[in-house]
């Protein structure tokens, strides 16, 4: 469990909370003369109460957060739905027009990411892939 949680950790914060999550589950067992059976069997006990324990508090925060959101997605006012790009507009070209108007925004950051040197590179080697093929069977007709 802390092992999968420490790989899928996104953040400083996800890292530490899964490690204190890890000690928390975790107890020490000083040295002592007490044969080392009686001692385990003693702690699993102790250690099974505090987790039965930390699980119900755990649960209560859950329930407590579930029921916040539920709250908070009836109060919330609903967004109006998208508009359907399929849908017929009854003019001229007006799809066409309208599909413009919503990818505007994203024309720049494309024209950006074209330039890219990596990206340029792949252009130009497609080009003379595709140009070469019709440079050598083209002089045969």
């Amino acid at each position: 469990n802390f092992h999968r949680a420490a790989y899928q950790a996104d953040d400083r914060n996800d890292l530490l909370s899964a490690i204190n999550e890890f000690l928390d589950s975790s107890i020490v067992i000083p040295p002592s003369d007490v044969p080392g059976e009686e001692l385990l069997l003693s702690v699993a006990q102790f250690q099974r109460k505090m987790l039965k324990k930390r699980q119900a508090k755990e649960d209560k925060v859950l329930a407590k957060e579930i029921k916040i959101q539920e709250e908070r997605a009836v109060l919330k006012p609903k967004k109006p739905e998208e508009e359907d790009p399929l849908r017929r507009s009854g003019k001229p070209f007006g799809g066409v027009v309208r599909d413009a108007r919503r990818r505007y925004p994203c024309y720049v950051s494309d024209f950006k990411d074209a330039l890219n040197p990596q990206c340029m590179a792949a252009i130009i080697f497609i080009y003379f892939a595709c140009l070469s093929p019709a440079i050598t069977f083209g002089g045969l007709l």
